[in-house]
């Protein structure tokens, strides 16, 4: 017996399904003990009974360890600990891909895949998650030559009933905060043009998808001084990092 396979069982042991409950249900269950008298005793040439034949068609990889049936080095689980396991591979909602794979590694029975594609079927939750698209890599944006030129921006709050408009200079890193009342788009066009005569026009300015910033009113002002405006995408806010973590810092 490979070493990695009585490993695998004694370290069961650990688990909500232990190889001591394993071998107590292998060895009542009606089709599990003739499973493994024939892996004892040798397979007949061909099997009629059709809740045998996915055990026939791995005959070869079949073998026995201290009670429990092994199908290559995934152990073979009884009807009883199948609930057991699906619970303990559904815990955080992985996903059906996920929780194939470490299925993949450790357990087997018969329609064990198809079980595992309806739990998930069946979860609201995740079928919610299914329709979020995957996160993709961040690229880091470029340093400005010189300040002032790119400018984050982003609103934290509401705290002590005020909202704070935060623009961050990626060049120095310097944080200019403007408070104001209601984070509108007539109200950022109010405090950029005071940000703007102290600092100067920014020549790109980033922010994300909130409505103060993507109304007609804002992007005419942005355009009537020349600014380009890069908007991150909905999915990502964090592609406006400099913004993000200074509102975190603020907050």
């Amino acid at each position: 017996m490979p070493g990695e396979m009585i490993l695998l069982t004694e370290n069961m042991d650990l688990t909500p399904v232990t190889s001591r409950q394993i071998k107590s249900w292998t060895r009542k269950d009606p089709i599990l003990s003739r499973v493994m008298n024939y892996v004892l005793q040798g397979w007949p040439e061909s099997i009629a009974d059709d809740d045998l034949r996915p055990y026939f068609t791995r005959k070869l990889e079949l073998s026995l360890h201290d009670g429990c049936l092994l199908w290559g080095n995934r152990v073979v689980v009884p009807t009883p600990g199948q609930e057991t396991i699906i619970q303990e591979l559904y815990e955080g909602h992985p996903g059906v891909t996920r929780m194939k794979m470490l299925a993949h590694s450790y357990i087997w029975w018969p329609n064990m895949d198809s079980e595992l594609e309806n739990k998930v079927k069946t979860c609201h939750e995740c079928q919610v998650n299914r329709h979020v698209p995957a996160e993709a890599p961040l690229h880091p944006w470029e340093w400005p030559e010189k300040p002032w030129s790119r400018v984050h921006i982003d609103y934290a709050g509401p705290l002590h009933g005020k909202m704070f408009l935060v623009c961050v200079d990626a060049h120095s890193k310097y944080m200019e905060v403007q408070v104001v009342n209601s984070a509108t788009s007539a109200t950022t066009i109010e405090k950029f043009r005071t940000v703007f005569a102290t600092h100067g026009i920014p020549d790109t300015i980033v922010s994300d998808n909130g409505t103060p910033f993507t109304s007609e009113e804002f992007e005419s002002f942005i355009n009537r001084n020349g600014i380009r405006h890069i908007r991150v995408s909905p999915y990502q806010p964090s592609s406006n990092g400099l913004a993000e973590r200074a509102v975190q810092t603020f907050n």
